[in-house]
């Protein structure tokens, strides 16, 4: 048969059988194969590009690709000064970035290299967003600014390559987020739990949005309404007076405290704010003195707390909107996977509660946004935020082992979806924990159906207060170093998500703990090496 008859890739696949063992998945790419394949294989001969270049003829210099900038300093394990000192020689928005906690967390709102280039830019004022980074950050941060002044002309001196890891996957981005409907937020906790976690569902319909697994969505929450309420009370206003927007237009008071501003961090600029217009001495006096210092250490007041504690100070709604801090979108990791689950995208929520210093009950913006505030048919600006280096491995056959307590359960369910769907043959293999098995095994049902149907081939939990003894998801880790060890020889990917702080440190040593008992080899390094060729990735906060 000559080649002449193969005319397109759908001429090819309409050869092949219905019958043949493909998915729909796996013949969209089969067809895109294809047809890459056809255009390079019976394409007109181009010289030096498909075909040789004639004798004789000027061979075109090759053009070397852009060295990928590194970040040795990009890595939570160094202290501080270790960081700084290892970019006491770069531009001052690597600087700014060595300072950060190296999570690319997202709590900020921005990944460390981001946020470091939105301050250095003069486009973020806010220093104190690298929560897991705390004090120790915002007083680097400061230093950083105050022997490097920053002008107008901004231009890093080095290839900056998170734009990519910050693009989304269609038209619509965190400057411009689409409006998606909520389907629903559903408790996932069952009665008795000392959790709430949601099941949240949006839709994405006529969005454009695409993401992979291991993508995160970016929302953007709204304050609570009583907050907001109570601090215009506070200030003598109605919520009708015109203030700036973040985008440089007119909008109402009312409107920029719901939508546009920080109401929990006070930002330095309102402490100096409300010293400048205190009028009694005393409270003058304190606030200077916040205004120098910044807040203590474990201070959790709110901007709330501080107009209620500081009556005289009344500065005019202006002024007050322009010193707050911009409200950041919060980026959680998608638990869903578009092929099993077209037009939507799902998220899993904790939702944060707790008791701030001066003993008011405080609620997470975003979490309890979701689970008090939004329902369902109500619209929720999002963006896909996309994680190339945390993902499933491109080899189909791959074994992947999980590990994911609590939320950190999200990427993976999407994960088991994904494979699931697209019937990828590789072993899967899950560590999952939290409190009461009774209680917090979210998505129990779902899982023991993979498990059963064998998509999910080794389920491991750890609830730790289900027995006197403690047990975590390193514990059962530990109790099957053999097994691991064995699956890593295959080449196994390893995956962790979840607490950075210390869950992720334990898994981290406990890894590598088994691959020096179990393999004979030094853990550090191997699991370096893992790191380096993406076996090893991790989605932490």
């Amino acid at each position: 048969m000559s080649t002449a008859q193969f005319t397109s890739p759908e001429a090819l696949l309409a050869m092949m059988p219905e019958s043949a063992p493909f998915s729909p998945a796996q013949r969209a790419w089969l067809s895109g194969f294809l047809s890459g394949f056809m255009n390079a294989a019976f394409a007109p001969a181009v010289p030096g590009i498909n075909a040789p270049v004639a004798a004789g003829a000027p061979a075109a210099a090759p053009t070397a690709p852009e060295a990928e900038e590194e970040f040795p300093y990009h890595d939570p394990a160094l202290k501080v000064a270790e960081r700084l000192e290892m970019t006491a020689d770069k531009p001052v928005a690597r600087k700014l970035m060595s300072a950060m906690a190296q999570l690319d967390c997202g709590a900020c709102g921005y990944l460390c290299q981001t946020y470091g280039e939105a301050i250095a830019k003069g486009e973020e004022k806010d220093l104190t967003r690298c929560t897991p980074g705390g004090k120790e950050t915002n007083k680097a941060l400061k230093e950083i600014l105050a022997k490097n002044p920053l002008g107008n002309n901004f231009v890093p001196a080095e290839k900056v390559t998170t734009s990519k890891a910050a693009a989304t996957g269609g038209a619509y981005t965190r400057d411009n987020p689409f409006k998606a409907r909520l389907v629903r937020a559903t408790p996932l906790n069952a009665t008795g739990s000392a959790k709430d976690t949601r099941h949240v569902v949006f839709d994405l319909r006529n969005s454009g949005l695409s993401y992979k697994v291991g993508d995160a969505l970016g929302v953007y929450p709204e304050n609570c309404p009583d907050t907001v309420s109570r601090i215009m009370a506070m200030l003598g206003a109605n919520g009708a007076e015109d203030v700036d927007g973040r985008s440089g237009d007119s909008v109402s008071l009312r409107h920029a405290l719901l939508r546009e501003r920080t109401l929990n961090r006070p930002s330095d600029e309102l402490l100096a704010l409300l010293a400048e217009s205190a009028t009694d001495e005393t409270e003058q006096a304190e606030l200077r003195k916040l205004a120098t210092d910044g807040l203590p250490d474990g201070d959790m007041r709110h901007v709330i707390d501080l107009l209620e504690q500081y009556k005289s100070a009344k500065p005019a709604v202006d002024d007050f909107v322009e010193a707050l801090s911009l409200l950041q979108p919060r980026l959680y990791s998608i638990s869903s996977s578009l092929l099993a689950c077209p037009n939507e995208v799902h998220l899993t929520v904790g939702v944060v509660r707790y008791t701030n210093t001066v003993g008011r009950k405080c609620n997470g913006v975003a979490s309890t946004y979701f689970s008090d505030h939004l329902r369902p048919g109500q619209h929720v600006r999002v963006f896909v935020h996309q994680s190339p280096k945390f993902g499933l491995p491109k080899d189909r056959n791959t074994p992947i082992i999980m590990v994911g307590p609590g939320t950190g359960i999200a990427p993976f369910r999407a994960f088991l979806l994904e494979r699931k769907v697209d019937r990828h043959p590789g072993k899967n293999w899950l560590f999952f924990g939290d409190q009461k098995s009774d209680s917090d095994f979210l998505y129990r049902d779902e899982l023991e159906a993979m498990q059963a149907e064998g998509v999910l081939t080794k389920l491991d939990t750890a609830f730790s207060r289900d027995q006197a003894e403690k047990i975590y998801v390193q514990t059962r880790m530990q109790q099957n170093g053999a097994e691991i060890w064995k699956w890593l020889q295959e080449g196994a990917h390893f995956y962790v998500c979840g607490d950075a702080s210390r869950m992720a440190k334990d898994v981290d040593n406990m890894l590598k703990q088994i691959v020096t008992e179990h393999g004979g080899v030094n853990g550090e390094a191997y699991v370096a090496e893992m790191s380096k060729a993406g076996r090893y990735q991790r989605d932490v906060y």
